[in-house]
């Protein structure tokens, strides 16, 4: 993967900690998609990915 697209990621699994347990998982999903201008399907596709070290 390219380092912008590995930075893209990080920033969405840190704004997944960030919203986890304030709303249903679904809502983030979407909430995330609409943030970084994604569909919430690839946003779930992201974060079931392992995180690089």
């Amino acid at each position: 993967m390219r380092p912008t697209t590995i930075q893209r990621h990080r920033l969405i699994r840190e704004e997944f900690n960030r919203l986890a347990g304030t709303m249903p998982l679904l809502q983030i999903y979407i909430v995330l998609g609409e943030k970084f201008a994604m569909s919430d399907e690839y946003i779930r596709k992201i974060l079931h990915k392992k995180a690089p070290p």
